[in-house]
């Protein structure tokens, strides 16, 4: 589909590179899928969005993640790789930076 940017010429949109991939699988809302995320974002003090984000990837056995978001280190059983200087501090500060 082809659009009319603001010089008035035509874009299209790019398409996926072919080699992209799925990093989490789809999660429909069924109610344990509601329950786990629930369950991770009491004990954080996260949103619901990343609540959801680590459920998703501790369902899929996926225990590493790559973030700027600074909420993440907030929950258990994940690793967060990040480069913020927040996030990285409260680790430090907490004992749970490893180098």
């Amino acid at each position: 589909m082809a659009k009319l940017s603001r010089s008035g010429k035509a874009w299209k949109r790019p398409s996926p590179p072919l080699d992209s991939v799925n990093i989490l699988p789809r999660v429909g809302q069924d109610e344990a899928a509601l329950n786990r995320a629930i369950q991770v974002w009491v004990e954080s003090t996260a949103d619901f969005g990343d609540a959801h984000l680590v459920a998703t990837a501790k369902g899929a056995g996926i225990a590493n993640i790559l973030s700027d978001d600074a909420d993440l280190i907030t929950f258990e059983g994940i690793a967060v790789y990040t480069a913020n200087q927040t996030a990285i501090g409260a680790a430090q500060a907490s004992g749970k930076l490893i180098l």
